[in-house]
């Protein structure tokens, strides 16, 4: 069994501080990971994780979601190029300490940059050398992608969000389960950090049916990836290829592990079995 997990940038730092990571919850999250692989020998995961308050505001300064063969002279061409290996250096670093936090608890784990094994073609991903995440699978190894900058034949480099790693990997691997971890309970009818009165949807496709929901989720932080309508365009994306997945609350204690072992949780599910 297979099943590709998302740490979500909002859940594993500390968003309105520049590059702080919340090491309490990752130790909780990779306890609960170690936990739930301890429990079941048959179950493998590939991890990737989001940024957060690490690359964003670096990539947003720069434009770098813009790339850089779209700079309209050679100044900003250069401006766009530091931008962009300066997001990818800031990316790097919240990934070292994710890996750190791995080892430290006993977890075998090899971290994987993405901007070295990925090519973009117009912002989607086309290409990722899958040899070296083969191969951690094969060798008991967990591997930990993230959300990174990649090189892009037509924008010269464009974002590769952890939601964009996680579909191209889902149309390689055909995980038998998605698991996007973040810091609500899943997707509202409205953004439940302004509305308090939101409700939680837990199947999406059925809510999709009868009622029109607002997915702009705008984010008082910089999050150049797209917030959660980036998540469920993706997730539904899978949904019609057969591949399942559920939004889930990171920061509740043993939700993740749960959903691990197949659990029912709570949380807004995408299965291919409702499909509209």
């Amino acid at each position: 069994m297979l099943k590709i997990v998302k740490l979500g940038g909002a859940l594993i730092t500390k968003k309105d501080r520049d590059r702080e990571a919340d090491i309490e919850t990752i130790d909780r999250l990779v306890l609960e990971i170690k936990n739930a692989l301890e429990s079941n020998r048959n179950l493998k995961l590939i991890i990737v994780h989001g940024g957060g308050s690490f690359p964003h505001p670096v990539a947003k300064k720069y434009n770098v979601h813009l790339g850089f063969k779209t700079a309209g002279n050679n100044k900003e061409y250069k401006h766009r190029i530091r931008g962009f290996i300066l997001t990818a250096k800031a990316a790097a670093d919240i990934d070292e300490i994710i890996w750190s936090r791995f080892l430290k608890h006993d977890v075998q784990s090899l971290a994987i940059r993405t901007s070295s094994i990925g090519l973009a073609k117009n912002g989607v991903i086309i290409d990722m050398f899958t040899s070296v995440i083969d191969k951690c699978l094969e060798n008991g190894i967990l591997p930990i992608l993230y959300g990174d900058v990649i090189f892009d034949l037509d924008l010269g480099n464009s974002i590769a969000s952890g939601e964009k790693i996680i579909y191209f990997l889902s149309g390689y691997y055909k995980p038998d389960e998605v698991i996007i971890a973040t810091d609500v309970d899943g997707v509202f009818d409205n953004d439940p950090k302004t509305h308090p009165d939101a409700k939680l949807i837990t199947d999406f496709f059925k809510f999709i049916q009868t009622k029109k929901v607002d997915l702009s989720n705008k984010m008082a932080y910089a999050d150049v990836t797209g917030g959660m309508k980036h998540k469920t365009d993706i997730l539904v994306k899978l949904a019609k290829q057969g591949i399942p997945s559920i939004i889930i609350n990171g920061y509740i204690k043993d939700r993740l592990y749960n959903a691990l072992i197949d659990s029912e949780v709570i949380g807004t599910y995408f299965r291919k079995s409702k499909l509209p």
